[in-house]
């Protein structure tokens, strides 16, 4: 249960840090 639990944590962490990059990306070409 435990090892589930920190892999799925990990996985939104990783999802998350994903958006805000895709985000900065997507600011970064605006600001163009």
């Amino acid at each position: 249960m435990e090892r589930w639990e920190t892999r799925s944590k990990t996985l939104f962490s990783v999802s998350i840090s994903n958006k805000i990059s895709n985000l900065g990306v997507t600011y970064a070409v605006d600001k163009k």
